[in-house]
């Protein structure tokens, strides 16, 4: 992080990280729970929401991911800003891609998020906006996109401790290689 003055900093980040993957987390959209023929993380029966498949095959498998992020921060008593952008490479990474059926992808994207923050009296409203963009070294267009969104949101303190908020998001469908969306 380097700070130019008191109200202007930028900060650069870069982390290397891999992980050993023994199973993938599923979300069930339909209320069926699964059944395993022995004990996954103590039983047999899965949450009707969130499932774990073990991956028998390959109890040794090894996530990869780089990322490197640069951020610039403007903080001037009640206004924030903060801009960000970031690229990723992901390698042989067994959960991201669920919905288009890959057992295995390796994939980079990167990414711009714009958020600010203004306070007025005891009134905190906030927003942010995004870009992101993924290509794929798999010949699998499903890899392969791009989508923007963003979010606008307003809270206030109330007596006790107790917030009250309104918050609306919202993004754009993701649009594939095959122009196909979700």
């Amino acid at each position: 992080t380097y700070h130019f003055d008191s109200k202007n900093s930028v900060k650069l980040v870069h982390s290397q990280g891999k992980r050993l993957i023994d199973g993938i987390e599923i979300i069930d959209y339909n209320q069926v729970p699964t059944y395993f023929s022995e004990p996954v993380y103590g039983s047999t029966k899965q949450s009707a929401f969130i499932t774990y498949a073990p991956l028998y095959q390959d109890e040794d498998h090894v996530e990869t991911i780089t990322s490197t992020e640069l951020n610039y921060y403007f903080i001037d008593d009640a206004f924030e800003l903060e801009l960000r952008y970031f690229v990723e490479a992901l390698k042989d990474i067994l959960n991201y891609q669920d919905l288009a059926n890959i057992p295995i992808t390796d994939f980079d994207r990167d990414g711009v998020d714009l958020a600010m923050k203004v306070r007025i009296s005891d009134l905190t409203i906030g927003g942010s906006m995004f870009y992101m963009s993924s290509d794929s070294s798999d010949k699998d267009a499903y890899n392969d996109y791009d989508f923007t969104g963003g979010s606008l949101y307003a809270i206030k303190p109330l007596s006790h401790g107790l917030l009250l908020s309104v918050g609306y998001y919202a993004t754009s469908p993701i649009a594939f290689t095959t122009g196909e969306t979700l």
